[in-house]
């Protein structure tokens, strides 16, 4: 029979494998308890050994080689939040190896001297050719970010090709090359029905990726960001961020980039809680709020 032995497994506490463990241990069919080593932690994981019934434990998997380290790539790292994931990952050990795809050649620390960007690399990508001539490039990832996204005054057929057509693209690629844990950012109000187009062209690209069947995809839908590092930021808001920052204190409407990240990091090395995720804004908020209780601890 096989045997999970010096393996390490992570479930979905609310999954029907869950259910399958508990039968075991209930079940005097496999004699004494002390014949099956199964222990849980704070973040539901498991290790079983000499399992009679390993064969059919099949979680609902983190990167597939996650008791070891991860390799993760970012699709739009030169934005306020690919910036904000880059310096998250760069302080995070279980991932050792990272690759930023950008449209130019950039340093991996884009100015940040407080973090070690040793396991970063930089590809640069032609977002209009990427399956002509980048398709290797996106093989061997356990994980991905998406943060591509156009502000200000763009066409809507611009914002359609930046916004939908590359990260749809990317997403493919990705799933082709064996990343099956994607996390995407979108937007607040995101729906493929809506009458206006900045929503409708968020929920259409939430619909495509998630046709893509990738064994995990969370979808974020922030606010009006605030506090990241952007450059070229439209006028409108510079003028408008420090405002919404202060009033919105809730974080109703706005999400600070550094907060988003954070959670998106966090919860992309956690166990996935479905197939297709959706994380609103202030779920954001308030799970920012907890990271940072805890790392007080």
């Amino acid at each position: 029979m096989p045997s999970l032995k010096s393996e390490t497994l992570y479930t979905n506490p609310n999954c029907l494998h869950l259910a399958v463990h508990k039968a075991i241990l209930s079940s005097p069919t496999f004699g004494e308890r002390n014949s099956l080593n199964l222990f849980f932690t704070d973040f539901n994981k498991f290790e079983c050994e000499n399992h009679p019934l390993s064969f059919l434990i099949n979680p609902i998997w983190l990167p597939k080689n996650m008791s070891g380290k991860v390799s993760a790539f970012i699709v739009g790292a030169t934005g306020q939040v690919g910036k904000a994931i880059s310096k998250e990952l760069a302080k995070t050990d279980s991932v050792d190896r990272v690759t930023l795809f950008t449209r130019r050649q950039i340093d991996p620390s884009q100015g940040d001297t407080e973090n070690d960007y040793s396991k970063f690399t930089v590809k640069v990508v032609d977002y209009e050719k990427l399956e002509e001539n980048h398709t290797k490039d996106f093989e061997g990832f356990d994980i991905g970010y998406t943060a591509l996204g156009l502000i200000g005054s763009y066409s809507n057929e611009e914002k359609k090709r930046v916004d939908h057509d590359y990260v749809l693209e990317a997403a493919k690629l990705a799933k082709a090359g064996g990343c099956n844990n994607l996390n995407v950012v979108t937007g607040g109000n995101a729906d493929k029905d809506s009458r206006f187009f900045v929503f409708s062209n968020k929920g259409q690209i939430e619909h495509d990726v998630s046709a893509l069947e990738f064994e995990r995809v969370a979808f974020y839908r922030p606010g009006q960001l605030v506090g990241g590092e952007r450059e070229n930021l439209p006028l409108a808001y510079k003028l408008t961020n420090p405002v919404v920052k202060v009033l919105d204190c809730s974080r109703f409407m706005s999400c600070e980039v550094p907060v988003l990240a954070k959670v998106m990091v966090y919860n992309s090395l956690q166990p996935a809680k479905a197939a297709v995720e959706f994380h609103e804004n202030r779920e954001v908020h308030k799970q920012g709020i907890e990271l940072a209780k805890s790392a007080k601890q």
